[in-house]
């Protein structure tokens, strides 16, 4: 399939210099039969992207509903033991983990069963690397300012940053998790993003459906190309790049001292909001996507260093985590 056959939006500020930052995370994916189990709604929605018929659609949802329930019934089972560590695990939870395994296990077979007998053939394969969005932190274009980024705490699934990553028409999604300490600095005017690299898969499937004639549709796979490690970027966003100031976040009132020395002041940066960043893809005229949203479970140590003679206001970055400075008269 030629490339010029692919579109992307929703990332077009995502463009500038890449620079070295030492980091790492994990991928982990996530099934799509986990994933309908636990989203009636989003199961719903991406069988229709598919083109599914009406009645496969109330066909898969029963199945779907069936194996939810019992899961559930099994999931209260273990929940007097969701807050308990043993030594010896005592034979009722053993068993009532038993029950959950193997409900879990059936109501995933059933699904991938009814969906087996549907899709006959996978017609192309199309890799597709995205930059998914994570903090961006600017600086005053007053000469000798500058920020700096630290994170020295391990990311898990308990703390720090972890990343969501979600596609269209039941695909596996992934979940990132970033583990390593990383640090850099942003000089005077510039503005730098940290981003995730993501490789996704766009699979044209054949769907045959009872009585109706085969048809063929695209489908998003982010775990289909995905490893067990990846590295997050940093780049040096391009000047016309910059995403918008958003909320005041801050001011640093310097102009009073005229020495033109510097000042240095830490912030800890910490999540208020989830933000999802949605990114479009459109395939030979149908529209698919892929959304992440990443979570900051604690807190970024930033460090500014500004320089006397001007008044400083914070902002945070519209649509995107981060800040982005400003001189009072800017």
């Amino acid at each position: 399939m030629a490339r010029e056959e692919v579109t992307i939006t929703g990332l077009e500020w995502v463009r500038g210099k890449e620079e070295p930052l030492e980091s790492f995370g994990r991928l982990e994916a996530r099934d799509w039969e986990d994933d309908a189990l636990a989203d009636r709604d989003t199961f719903t929605s991406n069988l229709r992207l598919l083109g599914m018929s009406d009645e496969s659609v109330y066909e898969a949802l029963g199945i779907r509903d069936a194996g939810a329930g019992e899961l559930a019934r099994a999931e209260e089972k273990l929940e007097p033991y969701r807050y308990v560590s043993f030594f010896t695990p005592p034979p009722e939870y053993t068993e009532a983990l038993r029950i959950y395994s193997s409900a879990r296990g059936s109501a995933r077979r059933r699904l991938r069963d009814w969906w087996n007998q549907r899709v006959t053939s996978i017609e192309s394969i199309e890799p597709l690397k995205v930059k998914i969005p994570l903090f961006v932190l600017g600086t005053p274009v007053v000469p000798g300012c500058k920020a700096e980024w630290t994170n020295e705490t391990e990311f898990d699934a308990e703390s720090g940053w972890s990343l969501q990553i979600t596609g269209s028409g039941l695909g596996s999604d992934v979940g990132a998790t970033f583990i390593e300490s990383a640090s850099f600095e942003a000089s005077s005017g510039e503005t730098k993003l940290i981003f995730c690299p993501v490789v996704v898969q766009l699979e044209r499937i054949e769907i045959s459906e009872p009585n109706k004639p085969k048809t063929q549709q695209w489908r998003i796979d982010v775990a289909g190309l995905s490893e067990s490690r990846l590295r997050p970027g940093l780049l040096l966003l391009d000047p016309d790049a910059v995403p918008a100031r958003g909320d005041s976040a801050g001011e640093y009132l310097l102009a009073g001292d005229p020495s033109g020395s510097m000042a240095i002041y830490k912030y800890k940066y910490k999540q208020t909001v989830t933000k999802k960043v949605n990114v479009g893809i459109n395939v030979h005229g149908v529209q698919l996507g892929i959304s992440a949203t990443s979570t900051f479970a604690s807190s970024v140590e930033l460090k500014y260093t500004l320089k006397t003679g001007a008044d400083y206001k914070l902002f945070s970055a519209e649509g995107s985590e981060g800040l982005l400075f400003g001189t009072a008269d800017l």
